[in-house]
């Protein structure tokens, strides 16, 4: 199955042994998750008029640590702003009443990335980022820690692959494609994955929703090609006119009614027009 669309991948990561599994080797030691809890996905604001924001896999380990792991198959321009807006969910959710000395847990955002970051042409696929001091380069914060993982950059093959984490982000990319397992791929582990994710075990609603998944994974993508030719989602990157803001506007407003009636999820047409969810839903 494809575990870059939105079913499969909560399929695969919503196992709690996927997940611990993949995290951990992510994190390269410096945090050893023994356990999860999964949290609702869905973050409400402060106030009925606040945006809110609907996450794919959140989850907090035994230390009461939020992670909060993201995947983004649509080129955004500015998906790590989002990433940082995300992270103040996680953030504002440690608060207490009463007395209280603002002292935070670590808090974790991945996002697995589908797309290169226009002016990102290095080679390096994992990014990790945090507050520092920008004269020293000491961390002001080890609060809140940002792993993008950009999948188009990693250009292992089969035989190159040097450790866990490749095997992982091997599996994920190419699990669309893959017709049978590969023969290099013989650990326990990586058996038993690849044959949790075999079409074969999914059956009547489960096949209708992985299916029904697949649909909306290559709509978005035919979406994306459209919209790049028609320029409806770079008008905001040239500086257009406000003359021609309500132009735009009122073409994703189109388009998302198009989508809308595709059976698109009001998630990703916010994620492919950047219309608010509020905006979506008021669609007639």
């Amino acid at each position: 199955m494809n575990l870059l669309n939105d079913w499969g991948f909560k399929y695969v990561f919503g196992k709690e042994k996927n997940l611990i599994c993949f995290l951990n080797l992510v994190f390269q030691g410096k945090e050893e998750i023994r356990s999860i809890v999964y949290l609702p996905t869905e973050q409400l604001g402060k106030t009925e008029k606040d945006r809110k924001a609907i996450f794919d896999v959140y989850c907090k380990n035994e230390k009461e640590e939020p992670i909060l792991l993201e995947m983004q198959n649509l080129s955004q321009a500015y998906f790590r702003d989002r990433s940082l807006f995300y992270s103040t969910f996680l953030v504002q959710q440690q608060s207490v009443k009463g007395d209280w000395n603002y002292r935070l847990k670590s808090t974790y955002v991945i996002g697995i990335l589908n797309f290169v970051s226009k002016g990102k042409v290095d080679g390096n696929y994992i990014e990790r980022v945090s507050l520092l001091n920008e004269q020293t380069k000491e961390p002001v914060s080890d609060t809140l820690k940002f792993i993008y993982i950009v999948l188009p950059k990693f250009k292992k093959k089969l035989n190159e692959l040097a450790n866990d984490l490749d095997y992982w982000l091997y599996i994920l990319k190419h699990s669309k494609k893959m017709k049978s397992q590969p023969k290099k791929l013989k650990e326990n582990f990586f058996l038993e994955l690849l044959e949790e994710i075999k079409l074969e075990q999914l059956k009547g609603k489960k096949m209708k929703a992985y299916r029904n998944s697949e649909l909306r994974y290559e709509d978005l993508h035919n979406f994306t090609s459209y919209a790049k030719e028609e320029g409806i989602l770079e008008g905001e990157k040239r500086g257009i006119k406000k003359g021609e803001q309500k132009g735009s506007m009122d073409s994703k407003l189109q388009i998302s009614r198009k989508l809308l009636e595709m059976g698109l999820s009001i998630k990703d047409i916010s994620e492919a027009t950047g219309l608010t969810l509020q905006q979506i839903q008021q669609i007639n």
